[in-house]
């Protein structure tokens, strides 16, 4: 393993230990992006409260989704970077049905890759959860 692939598990995982307070934003501004549409749509009820609360309920998930998998990923990669066995990591996750076999071996750019694609998933969850409840608040003040 050249010098710089060893580095790169270290990155990724401090890429996705970066990622914990996107995390707790998403959940934080997804709680009480629902409760506002909950509040607000009790007292004046019509589709348009349904519809936000439903596109607030669906990136709830989306962002509890994504920081279940940016954990995983910061365990994983923080094992990975400390024994630096790649062969032996790939036929583990495949044992244990969590790496579909054509997938061994990738190289660890691809696998960093991955990584970074799901935290700027993570970041567009939150910024679209901060721009609805900007839009609750708007639509509350009509």
């Amino acid at each position: 393993m050249s010098d710089t692939t060893r580095w790169q598990p270290t990155i990724a995982y401090a890429a996705a230990t970066g990622s914990v307070p996107w995390q707790y934003a998403s959940l934080a501004t997804g709680l009480v992006g629902l409760a506002c549409v909950a509040v607000r749509g009790t007292e004046a009820p019509s589709g348009g409260w349904l519809v936000l609360s439903i596109l607030q309920a669906a990136l709830v998930l989306a962002g509890l989704w994504l920081s279940l998998r940016l954990r995983i990923d910061t365990v994983l990669f923080h094992a990975l970077a400390k024994a630096g066995d790649m062969d032996a990591f790939d036929r583990a996750m495949v044992e244990l049905g969590l790496l579909e076999a054509g997938k061994v071996g990738r190289p660890m750019p691809d696998r960093v890759r991955g990584l970074m694609r799901l935290v700027r998933l993570l970041a567009v969850v939150v910024v679209t959860q901060l721009g609805l409840l900007i839009a609750t608040g708007w639509l509350a003040w009509q």
